[in-house]
């Protein structure tokens, strides 16, 4: 996995290798929660965004990374799925897509990106039950 915050800077960039093996799709999704957290974080950082709110989830349900900042200025990040096929099948997901963006209140912005995945059919047992779960722990029958 890539991150970048500028292409036209090809030395700021992250790669991370995952060891080879089998995932679950909760793996997967943990994995790719990190990614994308991690980078959004840094580029507020640097471009002088401070993060006033985190409110992404992150289930079988719902892939929502949400942050709101304390700047209303334009920002958005761009996904690219190109070279991840399986993700793409995994989570149903297009190649590439973008952040949005909705004024927040007081000067503040909400960047963030929003997926159902509750029509996702996982092919693992073992993520259709931990989805079951997640869905009686909290209490709910919909998204959470």
């Amino acid at each position: 996995m890539e991150s970048q915050y500028n292409p036209d800077q090809s030395r700021d960039y992250e790669v991370r290798t995952f060891a080879d093996g089998t995932y679950t799709a909760i793996q997967i999704l943990d994995e790719i929660e990190g990614v994308i957290t991690e980078f959004m974080r840094f580029v507020f950082t640097k471009y002088g965004f401070g993060v006033v709110k985190d409110e992404g989830k992150y289930n079988l349900d719902r892939f929502n990374p949400n942050f709101i900042v304390d700047k209303n200025e334009d920002l958005q990040f761009l996904i690219q799925l190109d070279d991840c096929p399986s993700i793409m099948q995994i989570f149903g997901l297009s190649a590439s897509f973008y952040s949005l963006a909705s004024t927040a209140g007081a000067g503040n912005v909400r960047i963030y990106f929003d997926f159902d995945l509750s029509e996702t059919e996982y092919s693992n047992l073992e993520d259709r039950v931990s989805r079951d779960l997640l869905r009686i722990e909290s209490g709910l029958t919909g998204l959470t």
